[in-house]
């Protein structure tokens, strides 16, 4: 009863230590990131939080380059930067151009100056490089339009229930902002390989799965062999042997053995069995 009486407290004891344990601050802010997610183990929360963190750490960089080119940009045109200011605050684009850099837009070269070919050139090239981003533009959003049904139609059709879905259309999306952001990873190039060697895996899997048929079929007919020769091995071997059927005997003729030495007609006799 003693025994009893201690071994309950410190059962009790080390119940309520397990259930106090906090889970850590940077796993509940990850699981409320990623509340549909689950991981199975610890080594798949690693490698989550590992690829989260590798992907926004490949984003910073990006807006790190992107900051320093608008900074070296505003440096040289500081006009620039009241223009942006004056759009962040509702001011319309051409207002804005205007009230900030109207000399600018005045004071254009007219033919006979030093730079008035280069102006004109420039002009035409932002003209006909616009009329390009407008028709990419076009193409870009028809194509995600119909990108977009095919996607649709792509998950319903796999008879998969709706977390699969969802967790798909994750994946995917996630590789393509990846690509979109120059970022390519293990996972993505292990996608495309399988992608890629499909058709040759499938003729591989198939040339092996008509061989192990044949291989299947031969050892069938051997041992269907084997059995209609009541186990005896085909081309013989050390299993049971049946039994030599009795030779049939041909008769003498008598007509024949009458002109025959006796000493012809035993000799006769003996390879035929009856001696």
């Amino acid at each position: 009863m003693q025994g009893t009486a201690i071994e309950a407290p410190v059962a009790n004891a080390i119940s309520e230590t397990v259930a106090e344990v906090p889970i850590s601050r940077s796993r509940e802010w990850f699981q409320g990131k990623y509340p549909d997610s689950t991981w199975e183990s610890e080594e798949q929360y690693d490698e989550a939080l590992t690829k989260h963190l590798s992907d926004t750490d490949a984003r910073l960089s990006n807006y790190a380059q992107s900051d320093e080119r608008i900074a070296r940009i505003i440096d040289l045109n500081p006009e620039f930067a009241m223009v942006l200011d004056a759009m962040d605050k509702g001011m319309p684009f051409r207002v804005a151009l205007r009230r900030y850099a109207g000399d600018i837009l005045a004071d254009e070269p007219q033919e006979g100056d030093e730079d008035f070919e280069a102006y004109r050139n420039a002009a035409e090239e932002y003209l006909a490089q616009k009329r390009k981003t407008d028709e990419e533009i076009a193409q870009r959003n028809n194509n995600l339009e119909q990108s977009d049904k095919v996607f649709i139609d792509f998950v319903k059709s796999q008879g998969w229930p709706d977390k699969k879905q969802d967790d798909y259309v994750r994946f995917i999306n996630d590789a393509l902002n990846n690509l979109a952001m120059g970022v390519v990873s293990t996972e993505f190039l292990s996608m495309m390989r399988d992608a890629f060697t499909h058709d040759e895996d499938v003729a591989d899997a198939k040339a092996e799965g008509l061989i192990e048929g044949k291989n299947d079929k031969i050892t069938a007919r051997r041992i269907k062999r084997e059995e209609q020769n009541d186990g005896v091995p085909e081309g013989g071997g050390t299993g049971p042997r049946i039994e030599d059927k009795p030779k049939r005997r041909r008769p003498i003729d008598i007509g024949i053995a009458l002109d025959m030495s006796d000493e012809d007609i035993d000799r006769m006799r003996k390879d035929r069995g009856f001696i």
